[in-house]
């Protein structure tokens, strides 16, 4: 599992707990606009986040690890997509230096 999935879906759950919101799938769709999810994944994500126990999201690490470890999540997070669309010359430049960037974050691509 892609550990930069897991921190930004963990991130977009924790602000909205952080807020007092309720996970829903609707809060998590507008959260993570940039992914290709299904309505029913969504309802998944929130329904499995929402049963977890307090003590496993007292934290943002914690709810990382939650996040990780529950094998649902995993599975539709591992079959997701990013919807990302890159100028060919960018992405050429980018493939050169051998980092892709997402936003405003520069990650070092291994091969």
């Amino acid at each position: 599992m892609d550990e930069l999935t897991i921190g930004v879906l963990s991130s977009a759950v924790w602000d909205l707990i952080k807020k007092g919101a309720t996970v829903t799938a609707n809060k998590l769709k507008g959260k993570l606009k940039d992914w290709i999810l299904s309505d029913d994944e969504l309802n998944t994500l929130a329904d499995t986040i929402n049963r977890a126990s307090m003590n496993e999201i007292v934290s943002e690490r914690a709810l990382q690890e939650y996040l990780h470890s529950n094998e649902e999540i995993t599975k539709i997070l591992f079959n997701s997509k990013l919807n990302v669309t890159v100028n060919p010359t960018i992405k050429q430049k980018i493939e050169s230096q051998n980092l892709m960037r997402i936003g405003k974050m520069k990650l070092f691509v291994c091969h």
